[in-house]
């Protein structure tokens, strides 16, 4: 009698293991599945950021701020409106997922424009 409901017990505990792994894998696709969109919207064919990119990432690091240092008498309010746009721009950066040469040649292309 006893050894049955263990036996329940250990079925339940792996269906929800079970589960647990799905709903982990789907999550991973998912991700996934965002970060190549990143990718096809900025970057083209051999990985280089596409030539309307880099005016938009220019404008979303204008707009954060990127670079720029707050002041240290800044308040709260203006440290935490800094960090939430530094911190959106740095995540698209980083969905990018471009390595040093690809982001000093961002960088030349954005100084090249005058961003």
């Amino acid at each position: 009698m006893a050894a049955d409901l263990e036996i329940e017990a250990l079925a339940s505990l792996a269906s929800q293991t079970q589960a647990r792994t799905i709903a982990e894998r789907v999550k991973r696709i998912a991700k996934r599945n965002t970060i190549m969109a990143y990718r096809r919207l900025f970057l083209d064919a051999e990985g280089g950021v596409k030539p309307d990119a880099i005016d938009v990432i220019a404008d979303i690091a204008a707009l954060a701020q990127l670079g720029r240092v707050l002041p240290p008498y800044a308040t709260e309010g203006e440290l935490r409106a800094f960090e939430g746009r530094r911190s959106m721009a740095l995540h698209i950066l980083g969905r990018l997922d471009l390595d040093g040469t690809r982001l000093r040649d961002l960088a030349k292309k954005m100084r090249e424009n005058g961003e």
